[in-house]
């Protein structure tokens, strides 16, 4: 890409169409050249909440180092869009500048902050961050935000996180927090959490939580099964009864969980 090309796309993000915006900013990220790093953190201080919401997404997908500051300065934007981009941006470069002040915006008062957040730190593994994460998981109200933060704690595999994903798991209203609670159990490998993964089985109404319930007991270091894995074998659903053998067989199958990090939100 000559760089006329990357200064026609650095202007095209000024434009009022999303999608044409949307697809400069993503052209700019797949040149990841010096000039389109440059163009966006000039764009990151812009008068206009949408150009630095635009520009902090732009900055996440290029992942310039130079870029650390400025976003963590945008973590304190006035623009919700702005401060959410730049905290999954940071999360992204994977810089340890960064910690403090995501963690820090656990508390933001904006759900899709404190989602961004978690879902940030679970990228940054920092064993820091983990009773932030932990009080998310039990206290936050909206489930989106629970849910990511038990992803985060299994992303971070923080075993003394263990207890309180086994209550979430066994007791979340939402069941995509339980979910996920389960999986991050799975990832951290607890055997400690056996028998209350053999009692959710056997308590569990929801189908996914169940099934993800038998393979997360695969993942734990037991020599016996607990009575709730054996008694998935005669489950209803028939991906339980799946889970359950792939439970019973142990390490080694795949991990059934599809989504390796939160999506970059919101979309310019």
């Amino acid at each position: 890409m000559s760089a006329e090309d990357v200064r026609f796309l650095l202007e095209s993000l000024s434009t009022n169409d999303p999608c044409v915006r949307e697809l400069a900013v993503r052209l700019l990220a797949s040149e990841a050249s010096g000039e389109a790093a440059q163009g966006l953190l000039q764009r990151l201080s812009s008068a206009d909440s949408v150009m630095r919401t635009l520009a902090a997404f732009g900055l996440g997908l290029v992942q310039p180092k130079s870029a650390v500051d400025p976003l963590v300065r945008t973590v304190h934007d006035p623009s919700t869009g702005a401060r959410a981009d730049a905290i999954w941006a940071l999360g992204r470069i994977g810089d340890g500048r960064a910690v403090r002040p995501v963690t820090d915006a656990l508390g933001d008062a904006s759900p899709l902050v404190r989602e961004a957040a978690a879902g940030a730190l679970g990228q940054l593994d920092s064993a820091s961050a983990v009773p932030a994460l932990v009080r998310l998981l039990r206290d936050d109200a909206v489930p989106s935000v629970r849910r990511t933060a038990a992803w985060a704690l299994g992303s971070i595999e923080a075993r003394s996180a263990t207890p309180v994903l086994l209550q979430a798991a066994r007791g979340d209203s939402d069941e995509t927090v339980r979910e996920t609670a389960v999986w991050a159990i799975g990832e951290l490998g607890d055997a400690s959490a056996a028998a209350g993964l053999g009692q959710l089985l056997s308590s569990e109404r929801n189908v996914e939580v169940r099934g993800t319930a038998a393979w997360a007991l695969g993942q734990l270091d037991i020599h016996t099964a607990p009575k709730g894995l054996i008694d998935a074998l005669a489950d209803a659903a028939v991906e339980v009864r799946e889970a359950a053998i792939r439970g019973i067989a142990g390490h080694g199958e795949s991990d059934p969980w599809p989504w390796p990090e939160p999506r970059p939100r919101p979309f310019p």
